[in-house]
Parts: C-alpha cells; structure tokens; sequence
C-alpha cells in the first residue's frame, strides 16, 4: 500500500473514532438529562403512519383538543406558501374544517383534507406505505369539482415524487411534493416558537417531541454533536477529505446490507427447495439504484408458486420487496416481462385460488392492485430513512436475530402455499 493510501486510511479510522466518541458522550449526556425520553418514541409511533397523520390532523383542527384555535392551520398554511395565493379571509381559518381517512369513490381515503372557505387541500401522506395506481389522480379528481384550483399535497419524509401510475398523467402544477424533513419540521418550529404557546408548556412540550421524532424518521436529528462532528471535520484537510471518502461510499454500504438480506433469503429459499421456482432475481442493481435516486426502485427476489395449478400458476408469484419496508406476498406475473406491474392480469379465478388455497392466517387482502396480498417482515426496520432500527442490522447479533425472525416469517407462508 502506498504511504498517501496508508495517511488516507489512518485519518479515516481517526475521524471514525473521533465521531463515535462524540456520538457516545452526547448520547450519555441526553440520556442523563432526560432528553432521551420522547412519548412517540416509546409509543413506536414511527411504526403507525395511520396515528402521524391522526396527530397532524388534531393539530390543525381548529377545534382541536390543543385549544389554541386556528393558530396551528395558518401556520402549516403559511409554511407551504398556499395562504398567499389565496383570499383567506380571518373567520375562514376558525371554521375551516380538516378531516382524516376521507372516503371517495373505488374505496379511496384521503389521508387529510383541510376544507377553508370555497377552497380545499388534500393531503396524501406516504411513511412506508407505497403508492397505488391511480390514486393521487382518483384524489384530484373527487377535489377539483369542489375547488377548481385544488392542488394535492403529497407528503414523504424526503419529498420524493408519487409514481408516474399514481399520478396517471396529472401535471406538475396539480400535485406539490412537501416532505417532514422539510416542511412539517419547519411548521412545527414555528408552532413551538409562536406567542400564542410561549405560556401553553403542555402544548409546547408534545409539539417539540413530535418534531424530534420527525427528526428521526428524516435523518435530520442535530444539536451539539452535530456542530461537533462539523468542526472536526472542517479543522483540517485530510479531516475534510477522511469525511469526503466515508460519505461516497456510504450509499454503496446501504445497498450491500440490503444485498445482503436478499442474499439471506434466497439461501433459505433453497434450503426449502425453492431454486428451480426462481423466476426472477434483480435486486443488486435495483439495491444500488435505490440509494442513488430520490425514487425507490422496489427490488426483489420472486418465485413462481409450484403449488398452482398450471394455468393459474405462470400467472402469479411468490415476491419478496423492499419499498421502505420488507415484505412479501402473492402478486400478479408476466412471464414474459417478469414484472408484476400488470395489475389487469389480474381475473377471478386466479384470485379466488389465491385468497382460498394461498392465503396464511392474520393477512389481509392488499388494496393495492400490484399485490393480492402483502405481509410486513421486521416491520420496524425503515431501508429509506436508515432509522434506529435500521442501524442496529450493523450489529452481527442484531442482524442475526432479524435474519432468524425474517425465516420464521417466510416458514410459516411456504407451509401454506406448499399444502395448496
């Protein structure tokens, strides 16, 4: 090894060790002044995006449990900017309405829709779930005859974009992408900052926990350590470039632990017998890909199912995903295209084989289209956002107990569609 690849590599393992102690003291001390105790954290609220959005809604409602009227609703409508635009007039905001799980037609549900004097501004969140086809369409299409300039918000911890089949030829000007890194974290500073709270501690106190979780969800968590970590790493220029060769190759680290996970499964499922089924397997350039756009790239590993029927059977698959999650399940097949993209190949017979025969016990029927049925895996681990849960798959024993809790899973489902 040359001397400069050998002072390059001493002044990475240098800064590593520097930072982890950093993060180590800070931690301890968080801990010891109480600031490691979060409500939403021990709730495991980053788990139920159901109950996020449940909180957002109870925030904005002017009626609201919080008692501070329509002050928390003209701030959110401040902070995306859509209160300029629009004639709002003073009373509207206090008898403006905002509704949760808002049901249209074909079975759609707004997460949120605030309604303020003739205007209207649906919210679609998106935390781990993925999107379905048509549906921020289905959503603009049920608004706009109520407000013909309505715009739908569609909310991501990292303000990606919907899928081109959710938005189903929508222009950008109809749908604006807000995200919780941004957004949501800058309306909730506002909120805390806000006179109307400055005696409301309470209020204030719930308010700066949810925004700490959020942070956590987003990657955005900071404080001293972080000025820390960013004084070391600007004191010098081999500390600069140290941090500049960790952080090229962090996006490869990610995708090699998800790499490694698929590589788990698709051991397991030839241990069980499954190597002749494989139909389809890209998930180290799709594991790449993930890390290296804004959108997910869904890798996976699919079988076809040798207990099907043979005319049933090339027109489905047993397919394991990560979208943000891990998961599995039954989908649609094109044996030709070797996707599930095609929910038309979807047809009666075939579901009704799947959801008899195919189904395990405790999993519903997906309402998405792509899938007939979908089970969660590890259902903590978030890949997008690399939360806490995420982390720990760094630790041998942690990942070996994932990798083992992930076989039970898959064991109990291979049983089922083995009998079929």
């Amino acid at each position: 090894m040359e001397a400069a690849e050998r002072n390059a590599e001493k002044h990475i393992n240098q800064l590593l060790k520097d930072v982890r102690r950093m993060i180590v003291y800070d931690r301890a001390e968080r801990f010891r002044q109480g600031k490691e105790f979060n409500i939403f954290r021990v709730q495991r609220i980053l788990n139920d995006e159901v109950k996020i959005c449940r909180l957002i809604r109870e925030l904005l409602d002017p009626k609201g449990s919080h008692g501070q009227g329509s002050v928390f609703l003209r701030l959110f409508l401040e902070t995306l900017g859509w209160a300029k635009i629009r004639q709002i007039a003073g009373e509207d905001y206090d008898k403006a309405t905002v509704a949760g799980e808002v049901l249209i037609k074909n079975d759609r549900r707004i997460d949120l829709l605030i309604r303020i004097g003739k205007y209207m501004l649906p919210i679609e969140a998106k935390v781990y779930a993925t999107d379905q086809e048509w549906q921020c369409s289905d959503y603009y299409n049920f608004a706009v005859s109520y407000d013909p300039d309505v715009v739908i918000y569609y909310l991501t911890p990292d303000g990606h974009e919907p899928s081109d089949s959710s938005k189903n030829g929508l222009k950008d000007a109809q749908i604006q992408c807000i995200s919780f890194a941004k957004e949501i974290i800058d309306w909730l500073t506002t909120c805390i900052k806000a006179d109307a709270l400055e005696q409301i501690h309470p209020v204030r106190e719930i308010l700066i926990q949810f925004r700490e979780i959020l942070k956590q969800l987003t990657g955005k968590e900071e404080g001293k350590v972080a000025m820390e970590i960013m004084n070391q790493i600007s004191s010098s220029r081999d500390n600069f470039e140290a941090a500049e060769k960790v952080a090229s190759v962090l996006a490869a680290v990610k995708a090699e632990k998800m790499i490694e996970i698929f590589d788990h499964i698709k051991h397991y499922m030839d241990q069980q017998g499954y190597s002749k089924y494989l139909v389809h397997e890209a998930y180290r350039d799709e594991a790449n890909q993930y890390y290296k756009s804004k959108k997910l790239s869904w890798p996976s590993l699919n079988y076809c199912v040798p207990a099907a029927e043979s005319e049933i059977g090339d027109k489905i698959a047993l397919r394991f995903e990560i979208g943000t999650k891990l998961y599995f399940g039954i989908v649609p097949w094109d044996p030709v295209e070797k996707k599930n993209w095609k929910p038309e190949s979807r047809d009666g017979d075939t579901e009704t084989y799947v959801f008899e025969p195919l189904m395990p016990v405790k999993v519903e029927d997906s309402n998405n289209k792509h899938w007939y049925w979908m089970k969660y895996i590890a259902e903590e681990i978030d890949f997008w956002t690399c939360n806490n849960a995420y982390k720990e798959l760094y630790d041998r024993r942690a990942f070996q107990e994932t990798i083992e809790s992930v076989f039970a899973e898959i064991a109990d489902t291979l049983e089922v569609l083995m009998k079929a």
